[in-house]
C-alpha cells in the first residue's frame, strides 16, 4: 500500500513541475522523495525493532524497489535509465549551484 502513497506522490511532483512549466522542479521533487526514502530505510535498519522502525521499514526502500515491484524487465530498465539520467541533472544542478556560491 505504501507503494502506491510514493507512486502518487512522483505523479503529483511531474505534475506539478509541468503546471509550473520547470522540468527541474520536477528532477529536486524527485530527489527529494528518493533522500526521504533512503533515510527512513537507514533510520528504520539501525534504531533497532520498535514502533517507529516498523512504520519506516513498511515504505519502500527507494523509487527504484517500487518500479521492481510493479513493472517487468524492460520497463524497468528504461525506468532505471530515466531515474539515472533525472539523478544526474539534479547532481549537475547542485554542482552548478554551489560553484556559484
Amino acid at each position: 500500500m505504501e507503494a502506491v502513497i510514493v507512486l502518487i506522490l512522483v505523479i503529483l511532483i511531474v505534475c506539478w513541475a509541468c503546471y509550473k512549466r520547470r522540468i527541474i522542479k520536477a528532477v529536486y521533487g524527485i530527489a527529494a522523495l528518493e533522500i526521504i526514502l533512503q533515510l527512513f530505510n537507514l533510520i528504520a535498519n539501525n534504531i533497532g525493532e520498535n514502533a517507529v522502525s516498523k512504520f519506516m521499514l513498511s515504505f519502500p526502500e527507494s523509487l527504484m524497489a517500487v518500479a521492481y515491484e510493479h513493472t517487468n524487465t524492460i520497463i524497468y530498465k528504461g525506468l532505471v535509465w530515466l531515474f539515472v539520467g533525472l539523478m544526474l541533472i539534479f547532481l549537475f544542478e547542485t554542482i552548478k549551484t554551489l560553484h556559484k556560491k
